[in-house]
């Protein structure tokens, strides 16, 4: 059977894929200030001695002469959540995983995993480096961080790290290096990333496990903080190599109109915590970089002029560090992601826009004419397209029912498409009506929508799920694991 070897290795690494420390300049590292010892680096595991060279039985595997993990006793020190899971396989000393018939693994068929216990004996019995490992799928509620200590890591890299165990608090583990770490948390973000020696992995990878426990507690639920996380890193590779250029333009609004605005924001209590007060490693950002970006995202949001944010930004408690102060390099860095951010945002919202009117024009075809709407009118744009099409397809039609199947369809895609980390986004609506007046179109219509839209945007039936359910946690499992 072929390897995958796409998807394979320790931390979610392809097999043979060599990982390269960053080579950035240490101001744009997203660490803290590191004072006193690496209290985090953990010595590399003793070696044992060579093995002589050995075959797995099926005999098609490389011969296994590296260094062997862990000693498997560790296996048992496992957090129970992923020990009952049949998502486990065989690692060999390259990293890549096999079944307990020694054959090559693939991350995307089940049918070649095993449960933790067949996965240790085997592992065990055949010696040699070999260990073992779980494969994350889309299906289950597992994330790993892998957290890659090299010997040339800087220490202030090394305390953003210590800085990331801590804000996760979750089962920490080293890895088979011994040097680096693995956190396990519950909690998805899709697709994986990774920048600077972090990655995060939700599907499709296998994780070597080693039991080499860093912190013994139980795999915690942390997806507003995998959230940030990975914003973090995605927004600092859009940075990379597609960064717009920073242009100076004329300021609008006085210091002062700008501050007042951002503060008296609806997210104002937490610019006001940002402005007045020093990072602090018991917030909820990991490093002062990332509460930095959040901080400068604000200014950014209601000044385009960039001078104007440096100096608002160094007159804040977080501006005062030397790091913001000596030149306009680390800011200036900070205003890229955010400028190239909004640029790509702005850029998403006129293809939805454009995407959106296309698909009205294909849709409403079929219906000839505009409803009339009396004593109510009719949604702006895109809700007021959809409420007259739920509303021309009802057996019983009732407008106050079209719109508020309209707005709970937009919001639960909206809601799905676009997470802001501790703020939430969330729509309530309560619709009181007699029995048999037709409520059911808001069911009804919204599936005919769905099928009506399907051919033209088949992403849609992602957002959607006609299927009943018998527990409100039932339902809430489906919804995080329908990832969009």
């Amino acid at each position: 059977m072929k390897q995958d070897q796409k998807n394979t290795g320790e931390g979610g690494h392809p097999a043979g894929e060599l990982k390269q420390s960053s080579q950035q300049d240490s101001n744009s590292v997203p660490g803290v200030n590191f004072d006193g010892t690496d209290n985090l680096h953990g010595a590399p595991q003793q070696a044992q001695a060579p093995q002589p060279p050995s075959q797995y039985p099926c005999g098609n595997a490389p011969p296994i002469t590296a260094p062997v993990a862990p000693q498997s006793v560790q296996w048992i020190n496992l957090p129970q959540e992923l020990r009952v899971r049949d998502q486990w396989c065989i690692a060999a000393p390259d990293k890549s995983p096999f079944s307990t018939a020694g054959y090559n693994a693939s991350v995307n068929d089940p049918s070649q995993w095993t449960d933790w216990y067949s996965a240790s004996t085997v592992a065990a019995s055949w010696g040699n480096g070999a260990g073992i490992g779980f494969v994350l799928t889309e299906q289950d509620e597992f994330t790993c961080i892998d957290l890659d200590v090299k010997d040339d890591t800087t220490p202030e890299r090394l305390a953003q790290f210590h800085n990331i165990i801590d804000k996760f608090d979750s089962y920490t583990e080293h890895s088979k290096s011994g040097k680096g770490y693995h956190i396990w948390v519950r909690g998805k973000v899709g697709q994986g990333a990774r920048r600077d020696g972090i990655e995060v992995y939700s599907q499709q990878r296998f994780i070597i496990c080693t039991g080499n426990v860093v912190v013994n507690k139980p795999v915690e639920p942390r997806q507003q903080h995998l959230e940030q996380l990975v914003q973090y890193i995605r927004d600092a590779q859009g940075h990379s190599g597609s960064d717009v250029a920073l242009v100076e333009v004329t300021e609008v609004d006085s210091d002062q109109t700008v501050y007042e605005r951002a503060r008296d924001a609806g997210n104002g209590a937490k610019f006001v915590s940002l402005w007045s007060t020093p990072y602090n490693a018991s917030s909820e950002y990991p490093s002062q970089s990332e509460a930095d970006l959040s901080l400068m995202s604000m200014l950014a949001f209601y000044s385009k002029s960039n001078e104007q944010c440096r100096r608002l930004f160094r007159l804040s408690e977080l501006g005062k560090r030397e790091k913001a102060t000596k030149n306009n390099r680390y800011l200036d860095c900070t205003l890229r992601l955010i400028r190239t951010r909004q640029v790509r945002e702005a850029e998403s919202t006129e293809h939805v826009k454009a995407t959106a009117e296309a698909l009205f024009a294909k849709v409403s075809m079929q219906q000839k004419s505009k409803f009339e709407c009396a004593g109510l009118a009719w949604p702006p744009g895109a809700a007021g397209h959809i409420a007259q099409l739920l509303y021309g397809a009802a057996m019983r039609p009732v407008p106050e029912v079209a719109i508020v199947a309209t707005l709970g369809l937009l919001a639960g895609v909206c809601g799905k498409q676009w997470t802001i980390p501790g703020s939430g986004l969330n729509l309530y609506i309560v619709l009181l009506a007699k029995s048999a007046i037709g409520k059911e179109a808001m069911h009804e219509g919204i599936a005919k929508f769905v099928h009506a839209v399907q051919p033209c945007q088949p992403s849609v039936e992602d957002f959607f799920d006609f299927n009943e359910y018998a527990s409100g946690p039932a339902l809430i499992k489906s919804a995080k694991d329908r990832v969009s």
